[in-house]
Parts: structure tokens; sequence; C-alpha cells
């Protein structure tokens, strides 16, 4: 066994991505929230709608 097989792998790729990091879509994590509550918000009017004009 060689001495490089001997110590542990420390790349950074096995670190996964730090909580830091920007978003790979709409370039914050502020952005996206907007998105998902605008998208929550969307779906309840036109489910309320949909519910008062068949009920």
């Amino acid at each position: 066994m060689s001495e490089a097989d001997k110590q542990p792998n420390t790349s950074s790729a096995d670190t996964g991505p730090d909580l830091d990091d920007t978003p790979p879509l709409l370039g914050s994590w502020r952005n996206i929230y907007i998105v998902v509550l605008g998208n929550l918000v969307l779906l309840i009017v036109l489910f309320w709608l949909l519910t008062a004009a068949y009920t």
C-alpha cells in the first residue's frame, strides 16, 4: 500500500455544497422564496375561483 492510499481523501468534491452558495436559478434564495410564495398565492386564488364557480 502506498503512502497516498493511507491518507484520507479530503477533496472539496466530497464535502458537498456550502450553505452560503448561491442557488443555480434566479440568482438568490430571496428570489426563489418569492416565486414559491407567489405560486402558492396563485394556486389558492385559482382554487378559490374554481370552488366559487362550481358550488
